[in-house]
């Protein structure tokens, strides 16, 4: 019988704990161990909405989506509309609160934190997020790069019916195809500009522009972009984009390299501008810009050239004055529609013999350099209508520099030579001719023969006279400037 009454005292002593335990467990289980048990646990936004009765400066109520699972809200507002001041109104569950506190102004520039806080205590939070909604209109664009450059010269009246008064906008049915805004005091261009899809000219030199955003190479309509005398350091990965990229100006900025995926621009591109820039190296990827017939890279500071410059082949006017080359590509003559090759105030010292190639070639500038030697294949530069050797080391002068029947104008001065060949007599259609700042003991009969000349220029040379044949062109026009002590017999 004892054994019995143990047994049942044991098995209730081990009930009580049971249930205690249970208690115990379902205490745990509320979202704060503080909360009263007989209290409320909902906390729920279930509305929030920013209405135009609260908020002047909305047209009509903007209702939030809420996402229960994230425990966020988004909230999309028109373009243009200022979020740094909005109200809203929200609606939580029963008996819970919300802090901020409905109906109180917030700052949405950037995400608020909303904690709603339940009848027991407890707290859930939100974040609420706002978007604004890109421009729609290329006229609301224009608005948008106009606000963003307060200091900005651009004369327009915002509030016109529309942008014909617009100074350097040009329009097509209502959307912009030309902008004209150079010297407008621009430093930004914002993301919106990706919004002018019927752009096809852009001019934006001389302001300062640092940058582009990756949406400027959506505008796959443009054509022509000048952006030269701006405050770039590198090249804008914006412009790889521009498919139809037809003529680029980049100029009179700091760049110091070009990206290897300059290439990208080689279905269309056919004129580059890169003058007075900080670059040292071309990529040899350049090689690959197939369709250019125009480039441009005077007043930098590179040594060489890459080989694949000769791969070029449409290439018809290239300009690499002002840099620091000591020779051009062996292959240089590969470029054989070039028409102008401009190469002054360099380091060359010698010229390739496949120069003799460039059989298209009119004007070549060669003029402050170190040359000593032009090669004997010049003579098939046929076409050649100006030669400038002016200020090399040069002593004389090829006899086959009377197979140029072409040559007009021919600069010689300021070299080392001594005495000019007599078949200069050929170049029959020559205007300008100057020996001047030479070591010259005479001056050759045959120059008379030149009656097309306009200009001799004989200055600074040894003779101390001339054949009065040279004189007697004189009297038909021609302007002979020489030393005043130089006679005529």
């Amino acid at each position: 019988m004892n054994r019995r009454k143990k047994s049942s005292t044991t098995i209730l002593i081990k009930s009580y704990v049971l249930m205690f335990l249970v208690s115990m467990l379902l205490g745990c289980s509320s979202d704060d161990d503080s909360a009263p048990s007989n209290l409320s646990n909902e906390k729920i936004i279930t509305s929030l909405v920013f209405t135009k009765a609260k908020n002047a400066l909305l047209s009509e109520d903007i209702q939030a989506v809420i996402d229960e699972e994230k425990l966020s809200i988004a909230v999309t507002f028109p373009w243009k509309t200022d979020v740094i001041n909005l109200v809203p109104t929200i609606s939580v569950s029963e008996l819970a609160t919300v802090s901020p506190k409905s109906d109180a102004s917030i700052d949405l520039t950037s995400p608020v934190i909303l904690t709603v806080t339940a009848e027991n205590g407890s707290t859930k939070t939100y974040t609420i997020t706002a978007v604004v909604e890109k421009p729609s209109t290329d006229r609301e664009v224009l608005e948008v790069l106009y606000s963003a450059n307060p200091e900005n010269t651009l004369g327009w009246d915002l509030d016109a019916e529309n942008m014909d008064s617009w100074s350097g906008v040009t329009t097509t049915a209502g959307r912009v195809t030309h902008l004209a805004l150079s010297s407008k005091n621009i430093s930004t261009i914002p993301h919106e500009i990706g919004g002018l899809s019927w752009l096809q000219k852009l001019f934006l030199s001389q302001n300062r522009i640092g940058n582009l955003p990756d949406e400027f190479g959506s505008l796959h309509n443009l054509k022509i972009l000048d952006i030269s005398e701006n405050a770039f350091t590198s090249f804008p990965v914006a412009l790889e984009k521009l498919i139809n990229l037809e003529s680029l100006n980049i100029g009179n900025n700091q760049i110091t390299t070009l990206p290897a995926s300059i290439e990208n621009l080689s279905n269309k591109l056919r004129r580059l501008n890169l003058d007075e820039n900080e670059l040292t190296s071309l990529p040899i990827e350049i090689g690959k810009l197939k369709s250019i017939q125009e480039l441009s890279i005077q007043n930098n500071k590179l040594t060489a050239l890459p080989d694949e410059i000769v791969d070029l082949y449409q290439l018809l006017d290239f300009n690499a004055s002002n840099n620091l080359f000591v020779q051009l590509p062996e292959n240089i003559g590969n470029l054989t529609r070039l028409q102008v090759l401009n190469l002054s105030n360099n380091r060359i010292k010698r010229l390739p013999d496949s120069i003799g190639y460039l059989k298209k070639l009119e004007l070549l500038n060669l003029e402050k350099n170190r040359i000593e030697l032009t090669p004997f294949s010049m003579r098939d530069l046929d076409k050649l209508i100006t030669l400038n050797l002016s200020y090399n080391n040069i002593p004389i002068i090829s006899k086959s520099i009377g197979s140029m029947a072409s040559l007009e104008n021919l600069k010689f001065n300021n070299n080392l030579l001594a005495i000019i060949p007599s078949s200069i007599k050929n170049l029959s259609n020559l205007i300008c001719l100057d020996l001047s700042s030479n070591r010259m003991l005479t001056v050759p009969v045959e120059i008379g023969d030149l009656t097309t000349l306009k200009t001799l220029i004989l200055t600074e040379n040894s003779f101390t006279e001339m054949p009065q044949l040279v004189c007697d062109l004189a009297n038909s026009g021609t302007i002979i400037t020489v030393e005043s002590s130089v006679t005529c017999k």
